[in-house]
């Protein structure tokens, strides 16, 4: 079943917002002392963990997204692309990476000497990397499947035909 405005299947966005929920509790238990108060330093050094990890992760999804593309001419691409698989496939790459970018961004909010909410921008950026790690397992599924299914002939790139090898540079 998918909804009207497009062809992801709502079980892509309730996976969403269940992983959403998960990161959320998992960072409400990391800050169960609420009470006790955290030293600048030791919220810096957990933010800087968070946001390498996070920018780490962005730049998985764009080289995905670039594996994704070296294989567009592929039958596979084509097949996938007119059963709609393809655009569930987008739509897990570019939620992956939104959901890194989030950690991100608020990983460096709370990292700031002056920042007034250090607490609740941790909670954010805890609960986007636990999420984004958790959508991982999607987007690896997703890619495992690509990737062993496309070993298929591609046509499309007709065979170069040299004669000699300064027909290279001509």
């Amino acid at each position: 079943m998918t909804s009207k405005l497009s062809s992801i299947p709502r079980r892509h966005i309730l996976w969403i917002l269940l992983i959403l929920l998960i990161g959320w509790r998992v960072s409400v238990w990391l800050n169960e002392n609420e009470n006790e108060a955290i030293d600048h330093a030791v919220w810096a050094s957990f933010a800087s963990v968070v946001s390498g990890a996070a920018a780490s992760m962005v730049g998985l999804t764009v080289a995905l997204a670039a594996i994704l593309y070296a294989l567009l001419g592929t039958p596979l691409i084509k097949f996938l692309h007119e059963r709609g698989a393809l655009n569930r496939v987008l739509f897990d790459l570019m939620t992956g990476a939104a959901i890194w970018l989030i950690a991100l961004i608020s990983s460096i909010i709370s990292a700031h000497p002056h920042s007034t909410s250090q607490v609740f921008w941790m909670q954010v950026a805890t609960t986007c990397a636990v999420a984004g790690s958790l959508h991982f397992l999607s987007i690896g599924w997703a890619f495992w499947q690509l990737l062993r299914n496309s070993n298929t002939k591609c046509d499309s790139i007709p065979p170069h035909n040299f004669r000699k090898p300064t027909d290279l540079d001509t």
